[in-house]
């Protein structure tokens, strides 16, 4: 095996945090940069796809598969509460991190048909 099940969970905690960071800076880089609507649709395409897909996101399902086949404990709550009560000790509901998500990508959305039209 190249990987261990738990390097796999630390790739997989990696890259969705990268993907979170680009759906943070992707609101304003909306208005900053020309052109970047494409991006930021794509992004809202490939998560709202991924969603409905999997019932969730793929990313965090993925993580938590490795770590229970490494024997690591998988977490209940969403990414976003998880990280921020691991690496800050704030503690954030599943429900309130689920509504700025929500709230934030419909943003998003509004921005980027501004740009596109």
């Amino acid at each position: 095996m190249i990987f261990s099940y738990t390097r796999k969970a630390e790739a997989l905690a990696f890259l969705h945090g990268a993907w979170v960071l680009l759906g943070i800076v992707s609101l304003p880089l909306l208005f900053l940069i020309d052109g970047y609507y494409k991006i930021s649709g794509a992004f809202i395409i490939i998560n709202l796809g991924a969603w409905f897909i999997w019932k969730g996101c793929p990313l965090r399902i993925w993580e938590n598969e490795n770590k229970a086949k490494a024997g690591i404990e998988a977490y209940e709550t969403t990414f976003t509460a998880y990280y921020l009560k691991k690496f800050f000790g704030l503690t954030v509901s599943p429900a309130s991190t689920k509504i700025a998500i929500y709230i934030y990508i419909g943003l998003m959305l509004i921005g980027t048909i501004y740009k596109f039209i």
